[in-house]
Protein backbone atom coordinates (compact mmCIF):
# COMPACT_ATOMS: atom_id res chain seq x y z
CA UNK A 1 0.00 0.00 0.00
CA UNK A 2 1.34 3.62 -0.97
CA UNK A 3 -0.25 4.83 2.08
CA UNK A 4 -0.18 5.00 6.37
CA UNK A 5 -3.68 4.46 6.96
CA UNK A 6 -2.58 2.09 9.78
CA UNK A 7 -0.89 4.59 11.09
CA UNK A 8 -3.63 7.07 10.83
CA UNK A 9 -5.68 6.98 13.82
CA UNK A 10 -2.41 6.70 16.07
CA UNK A 11 -3.16 9.99 18.23
CA UNK A 12 -6.43 10.43 17.27
CA UNK A 13 -7.72 12.18 20.11
CA UNK A 14 -4.78 13.51 21.97
CA UNK A 15 -7.08 16.55 23.47
CA UNK A 16 -9.90 17.50 21.69
CA UNK A 17 -10.70 19.57 18.80
CA UNK A 18 -7.83 21.67 16.36
CA UNK A 19 -6.56 22.69 11.11
CA UNK A 20 -6.11 21.08 6.46
CA UNK A 21 -4.34 20.67 1.40
CA UNK A 22 -3.07 22.08 -1.61
CA UNK A 23 -2.77 21.98 -5.40
CA UNK A 24 0.66 21.74 -7.76
CA UNK A 25 -0.39 24.70 -9.61
CA UNK A 26 2.66 26.40 -7.86
CA UNK A 27 3.03 29.59 -7.57
CA UNK A 28 1.01 30.96 -10.68
CA UNK A 29 -1.62 28.54 -9.91
CA UNK A 30 -5.18 30.80 -10.13
CA UNK A 31 -8.67 30.49 -9.88
CA UNK A 32 -8.24 32.76 -6.62
CA UNK A 33 -6.79 35.52 -8.02
CA UNK A 34 -6.74 38.04 -5.29
CA UNK A 35 -3.81 40.01 -6.08
CA UNK A 36 -4.37 40.26 -9.31
CA UNK A 37 -7.15 42.75 -9.19
CA UNK A 38 -5.20 46.08 -8.37
CA UNK A 39 -3.21 46.03 -11.81
CA UNK A 40 -6.47 47.20 -13.47
CA UNK A 41 -7.01 49.89 -11.52
CA UNK A 42 -4.36 51.71 -12.99
CA UNK A 43 -6.42 51.51 -16.65
CA UNK A 44 -8.62 53.78 -14.98
CA UNK A 45 -6.31 56.20 -14.52
CA UNK A 46 -4.79 56.56 -17.27
CA UNK A 47 -8.54 56.83 -19.19
CA UNK A 48 -9.08 59.94 -17.20
CA UNK A 49 -6.21 61.52 -19.22
CA UNK A 50 -8.69 61.46 -22.02
CA UNK A 51 -9.14 65.59 -23.30
CA UNK A 52 -13.07 64.87 -24.40
CA UNK A 53 -14.26 61.41 -22.45
CA UNK A 54 -15.33 61.64 -19.25
CA UNK A 55 -16.56 58.01 -19.02
CA UNK A 56 -12.43 57.44 -18.29
CA UNK A 57 -12.98 57.70 -14.46
CA UNK A 58 -15.10 54.34 -14.52
CA UNK A 59 -11.81 52.68 -14.76
CA UNK A 60 -10.76 53.00 -11.12
CA UNK A 61 -13.29 50.25 -10.80
CA UNK A 62 -12.74 47.93 -13.45
CA UNK A 63 -9.96 45.12 -13.41
CA UNK A 64 -11.26 43.57 -10.38
CA UNK A 65 -11.13 40.26 -11.94
CA UNK A 66 -7.23 40.71 -12.25
CA UNK A 67 -6.60 37.39 -11.41
CA UNK A 68 -6.99 35.96 -14.79
CA UNK A 69 -6.41 38.76 -17.81
CA UNK A 70 -7.31 41.99 -16.26
CA UNK A 71 -9.62 42.36 -18.97
CA UNK A 72 -11.43 45.17 -16.83
CA UNK A 73 -8.76 47.54 -16.95
CA UNK A 74 -8.23 47.06 -20.69
CA UNK A 75 -12.19 48.91 -21.49
CA UNK A 76 -11.71 51.38 -18.69
CA UNK A 77 -10.63 55.34 -20.34
CA UNK A 78 -12.86 53.93 -23.13
CA UNK A 79 -14.04 57.90 -23.45
CA UNK A 80 -10.92 59.51 -23.58
CA UNK A 81 -9.57 61.21 -26.74
CA UNK A 82 -7.23 58.21 -28.09
CA UNK A 83 -7.99 54.65 -26.48
CA UNK A 84 -7.33 54.80 -22.33
CA UNK A 85 -4.03 53.17 -23.35
CA UNK A 86 -2.92 52.74 -19.77
CA UNK A 87 -5.84 49.88 -19.37
CA UNK A 88 -3.22 47.61 -21.37
CA UNK A 89 -1.35 47.46 -17.36
CA UNK A 90 -4.67 45.66 -16.43
CA UNK A 91 -3.61 42.68 -19.16
CA UNK A 92 -1.60 40.71 -16.67
CA UNK A 93 -3.43 39.98 -12.98
CA UNK A 94 -0.63 39.20 -10.44
CA UNK A 95 -3.22 36.99 -9.04
CA UNK A 96 -1.70 33.94 -11.68
CA UNK A 97 -2.10 33.28 -14.61
CA UNK A 98 -5.30 31.02 -16.07
CA UNK A 99 -6.49 28.01 -13.92
CA UNK A 100 -3.60 26.42 -12.34
CA UNK A 101 -5.68 24.83 -10.07
CA UNK A 102 -4.76 24.26 -6.29
CA UNK A 103 -2.28 27.19 -6.94
CA UNK A 104 -0.51 29.95 -4.73
CA UNK A 105 -2.50 32.90 -3.86
CA UNK A 106 -2.89 35.05 -0.45
CA UNK A 107 -6.38 36.45 -1.68
CA UNK A 108 -8.40 33.39 -0.34
CA UNK A 109 -10.88 33.51 2.69
CA UNK A 110 -11.45 30.63 4.64
CA UNK A 111 -14.65 30.53 6.00
CA UNK A 112 -14.88 27.84 8.20
CA UNK A 113 -11.69 27.20 10.03
CA UNK A 114 -10.41 24.01 10.92
CA UNK A 115 -7.62 24.56 13.20
CA UNK A 116 -5.15 27.64 13.76
CA UNK A 117 -3.06 25.91 16.06
CA UNK A 118 -3.19 28.60 18.31
CA UNK A 119 -5.58 27.25 20.97
CA UNK A 120 -4.67 28.06 24.58
CA UNK A 121 -3.41 25.93 26.19
CA UNK A 122 -1.98 24.49 23.26
CA UNK A 123 -3.82 21.26 22.12
CA UNK A 124 -3.05 18.96 19.37
CA UNK A 125 -6.31 18.67 18.16
CA UNK A 126 -8.59 20.57 15.62
CA UNK A 127 -11.32 23.26 17.07
CA UNK A 128 -14.49 21.30 17.73
CA UNK A 129 -16.80 23.11 15.49
CA UNK A 130 -19.97 22.74 13.11
CA UNK A 131 -19.56 18.58 13.81
CA UNK A 132 -15.65 17.87 13.81
CA UNK A 133 -13.94 16.51 16.35
CA UNK A 134 -10.23 15.06 15.52
CA UNK A 135 -6.56 15.65 16.43
CA UNK A 136 -3.77 15.70 14.33
CA UNK A 137 -0.74 12.88 14.28
CA UNK A 138 2.13 11.61 12.22
CA UNK A 139 2.28 8.32 10.47
CA UNK A 140 5.56 7.22 8.32
CA UNK A 141 6.26 3.30 6.63
CA UNK A 142 8.37 2.87 9.43
CA UNK A 143 11.56 1.99 7.65
CA UNK A 144 13.92 0.83 10.11
CA UNK A 145 16.74 3.42 11.30
CA UNK A 146 14.26 6.47 9.84
CA UNK A 147 13.52 9.29 12.04
CA UNK A 148 10.25 11.59 12.03
CA UNK A 149 9.49 14.46 14.47
CA UNK A 150 7.03 14.37 16.68
CA UNK A 151 7.53 10.48 16.33
CA UNK A 152 4.15 7.91 15.72
CA UNK A 153 2.07 7.54 18.08
CA UNK A 154 3.56 10.38 20.51
CA UNK A 155 1.68 13.43 21.36
CA UNK A 156 1.20 15.83 18.70
CA UNK A 157 1.37 19.61 19.58
CA UNK A 158 2.12 23.02 17.34
CA UNK A 159 5.57 24.50 17.43
CA UNK A 160 6.58 27.96 17.72
CA UNK A 161 6.64 29.63 14.44
CA UNK A 162 3.66 30.25 12.99
CA UNK A 163 2.66 32.41 10.17
CA UNK A 164 1.75 35.36 12.33
CA UNK A 165 4.47 34.60 14.73
CA UNK A 166 2.28 31.86 16.54
CA UNK A 167 2.14 28.24 16.06
CA UNK A 168 1.64 25.91 12.99
CA UNK A 169 1.65 22.27 12.59
CA UNK A 170 5.25 20.81 12.08
CA UNK A 171 6.93 17.52 11.13
CA UNK A 172 10.55 17.10 10.05
CA UNK A 173 12.44 13.45 9.41
CA UNK A 174 14.20 11.78 6.50
CA UNK A 175 15.25 8.01 5.98
CA UNK A 176 11.74 6.31 4.88
CA UNK A 177 12.46 4.60 1.63
CA UNK A 178 8.74 2.57 1.04
CA UNK A 179 6.46 5.60 0.42
CA UNK A 180 7.26 8.19 2.82
CA UNK A 181 5.76 9.97 6.07
CA UNK A 182 3.31 12.52 6.25
CA UNK A 183 1.00 14.25 9.00
CA UNK A 184 -2.97 14.97 9.24
CA UNK A 185 -5.70 14.91 10.98
CA UNK A 186 -9.33 13.41 10.91
CA UNK A 187 -12.44 15.94 10.86
CA UNK A 188 -14.73 12.82 12.74
CA UNK A 189 -13.27 10.73 15.48
CA UNK A 190 -14.55 10.59 18.99
CA UNK A 191 -11.35 8.71 19.69
CA UNK A 192 -13.40 5.11 19.11
CA UNK A 193 -15.16 5.53 15.99
CA UNK A 194 -13.74 7.60 12.72
CA UNK A 195 -17.10 8.96 10.33
CA UNK A 196 -17.06 11.07 8.03
CA UNK A 197 -17.86 14.78 7.63
CA UNK A 198 -19.86 16.74 4.83
CA UNK A 199 -17.42 19.13 3.25
CA UNK A 200 -19.87 19.21 -0.15
CA UNK A 201 -21.70 23.10 0.93
CA UNK A 202 -17.66 23.91 0.36
CA UNK A 203 -15.73 24.54 -2.95
CA UNK A 204 -12.41 23.47 -1.60
CA UNK A 205 -9.67 23.54 1.12
CA UNK A 206 -7.19 26.31 1.92
CA UNK A 207 -4.16 26.89 4.36
CA UNK A 208 -0.69 28.75 4.95
CA UNK A 209 1.95 26.22 4.48
CA UNK A 210 6.00 26.77 3.92
CA UNK A 211 9.41 23.97 3.64
CA UNK A 212 9.60 20.97 1.17
CA UNK A 213 7.36 19.85 -1.15
CA UNK A 214 4.41 17.60 -0.12
CA UNK A 215 1.35 16.19 -1.15
CA UNK A 216 -1.93 17.38 0.66
CA UNK A 217 -4.35 14.34 0.29
CA UNK A 218 -8.60 14.61 1.20
CA UNK A 219 -9.52 11.39 2.57
CA UNK A 220 -12.85 9.45 1.63
CA UNK A 221 -14.06 5.97 1.98
CA UNK A 222 -13.78 4.46 -1.00
CA UNK A 223 -10.05 4.96 -0.52
CA UNK A 224 -9.26 4.12 2.99
CA UNK A 225 -9.48 0.24 4.40
CA UNK A 226 -12.09 -0.44 6.58
CA UNK A 227 -10.39 -1.07 9.29
CA UNK A 228 -9.60 2.82 9.31
CA UNK A 229 -13.11 3.93 8.85
CA UNK A 230 -13.20 3.71 5.23
CA UNK A 231 -14.88 0.98 2.43
CA UNK A 232 -11.95 0.02 0.69
CA UNK A 233 -10.84 -3.49 0.90
CA UNK A 234 -8.40 -4.25 -1.74
CA UNK A 235 -5.20 -5.63 -0.98
CA UNK A 236 -3.08 -3.31 -3.22
CA UNK A 237 -5.65 -0.71 -4.14
CA UNK A 238 -6.09 1.04 -0.88
CA UNK A 239 -4.37 4.79 -0.58
CA UNK A 240 -4.62 5.95 -3.46
CA UNK A 241 -6.12 9.17 -1.94
CA UNK A 242 -7.68 12.09 -4.24
CA UNK A 243 -4.92 15.19 -3.67
CA UNK A 244 -2.44 17.39 -5.18
CA UNK A 245 1.28 17.77 -5.10
CA UNK A 246 2.42 21.12 -3.13
CA UNK A 247 6.06 22.89 -4.62
CA UNK A 248 8.58 23.26 -1.73
CA UNK A 249 8.92 27.51 -0.34
CA UNK A 250 11.34 29.05 2.11
CA UNK A 251 8.21 31.28 2.74
CA UNK A 252 4.96 31.36 4.22
CA UNK A 253 2.15 31.44 1.35
CA UNK A 254 -1.34 30.14 0.99
CA UNK A 255 -2.74 27.15 -0.85
CA UNK A 256 -5.72 27.09 -2.27
CA UNK A 257 -7.33 23.30 -3.54
CA UNK A 258 -10.78 23.22 -5.14
CA UNK A 259 -12.34 20.10 -4.42
CA UNK A 260 -12.36 19.75 -8.50
CA UNK A 261 -8.92 20.15 -8.73
CA UNK A 262 -7.95 16.66 -6.32
CA UNK A 263 -7.01 13.58 -8.53
CA UNK A 264 -5.92 10.11 -7.64
CA UNK A 265 -2.10 9.03 -8.40
CA UNK A 266 -3.93 6.23 -10.74
CA UNK A 267 -1.74 3.08 -9.21
CA UNK A 268 -5.02 1.71 -7.18
CA UNK A 269 -8.34 1.40 -6.87
CA UNK A 270 -10.42 4.26 -8.93
CA UNK A 271 -13.14 6.57 -7.32
CA UNK A 272 -14.51 9.22 -7.61
CA UNK A 273 -14.76 12.19 -5.13
CA UNK A 274 -17.13 12.51 -2.32
CA UNK A 275 -16.81 16.03 -1.24
CA UNK A 276 -20.09 14.57 1.35
CA UNK A 277 -17.91 12.18 2.76
CA UNK A 278 -14.83 13.57 3.92
CA UNK A 279 -12.43 11.23 6.36
CA UNK A 280 -9.56 13.73 7.08
CA UNK A 281 -6.95 15.49 5.34
CA UNK A 282 -2.90 14.50 5.32
CA UNK A 283 0.02 15.95 4.13
CA UNK A 284 2.63 13.73 2.89
CA UNK A 285 6.20 12.92 1.38
CA UNK A 286 7.58 11.82 -1.29
CA UNK A 287 9.91 8.63 -0.38
CA UNK A 288 13.68 8.98 0.51
CA UNK A 289 13.07 12.86 1.06
CA UNK A 290 14.60 15.03 4.21
CA UNK A 291 11.47 16.49 5.09
CA UNK A 292 10.71 19.66 6.83
CA UNK A 293 6.64 20.97 6.79
CA UNK A 294 4.86 23.51 8.18
CA UNK A 295 0.87 23.91 7.92
CA UNK A 296 -0.79 27.04 9.51
CA UNK A 297 -4.83 28.20 9.44
CA UNK A 298 -6.42 25.92 7.26
CA UNK A 299 -10.19 25.56 6.51
CA UNK A 300 -12.47 25.42 4.22
CA UNK A 301 -13.64 28.14 1.70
Amino acid sequence: MRSAFTYVGMSLFMASMGACAAGTGGPSGGGVGGAGGGTGGNAGTAGTSGSSGSSGSSGSSSGSGGSSSGSGGSSSGSGGSSTGSGGSSGTTGTGGTSTGAGGTTGGTSVTDLIDDMDQEPPTGSIYSRNGRVGAWYTYNDETAGAQQSPEMGASFLPDAGGRNNTSAAHTAGSGFTNWGAGMGFDLNNNGTTKLTWDASAFTGIAFWAKGTAFRVKVLVPATVPSAEGGTCSGATGCGDNHGRAVEAATDWRQVVVPFSALMQEGWGTATAFTANQVIGIQFQTEKSATFDVWIDDIGFY
